[in-house]
Parts: C-alpha cells; sequence; structure tokens
C-alpha cells in the first residue's frame, strides 16, 4: 500500500496558522498543512463550506480520498473507497463530499 501524505489542520486562530497553498477563494486560504512524503496523492479540489474544509485528492491509479477539516474543532476525518465500497471514482466521490462515510485516518 503506498504511503499516505498528511494533512494537519492548526487549532488555533491566528493569521498565521493558515497554510495557503496558492489557491483562495476570495480571501480564503487552505486552512491545512499540506506534507507529501511521497508525492503519491495530488490535491485536485478544495472547497469550504462554514467551519469545513474538504480536500479532495486522487493518485496515479485513481485512488481517492475526501479529507473533511472542522475549523473549529480541529478535527480531520477521511474518507475513501475502504469506507465508501460502493464509489469507485473521484469524479463521484467529490460531488458526494457532503455524504461520504467519514473516519479516523487508520479506518479510510
Amino acid at each position: 500500500m503506498p504511503e499516505e501524505s498528511r494533512l494537519q489542520v492548526r487549532k488555533d486562530n491566528t493569521e498565521n496558522s493558515w497554510a495557503d497553498v496558492g489557491n483562495k477563494v476570495g480571501n480564503e486560504k487552505l486552512p491545512v498543512d499540506i506534507a507529501t512524503s511521497t508525492g503519491t496523492f495530488h490535491v485536485n479540489n478544495w472547497e469550504v463550506v462554514g467551519n469545513t474544509t474538504y480536500v479532495g485528492e486522487e493518485n496515479k491509479d485513481s485512488e481517492w480520498r475526501v479529507t473533511e477539516l472542522n475549523k473549529v474543532t480541529g478535527v480531520v476525518h477521511y474518507a475513501s473507497i475502504f469506507n465508501n465500497a460502493l464509489v469507485l471514482t473521484y469524479v463521484t466521490a467529490w460531488a458526494a463530499r457532503a455524504l461520504l462515510v467519514y473516519g479516523d485516518f487508520p479506518t479510510s
């Protein structure tokens, strides 16, 4: 199994706590630090909905992962084909991101 990239949300709300990965919606910055040790997964999309940010990633083998980050609590949950067996493609997963089953990293 390929080594996974890591997304970390910072729990404090200071101006310097949010990473700017080059994409913005208005003045919103993506509230994660992205550290990819192998470059296996790449960010395709991200969306901020209230206090929740969704980050969609995919690799060259079409394996997908959607990360759900809560800005208030600092909780990070993951969805993948492992906990969403009927969602076979990244396009379908991203379209259904608010309805996916999310879990802790080891279960997704």
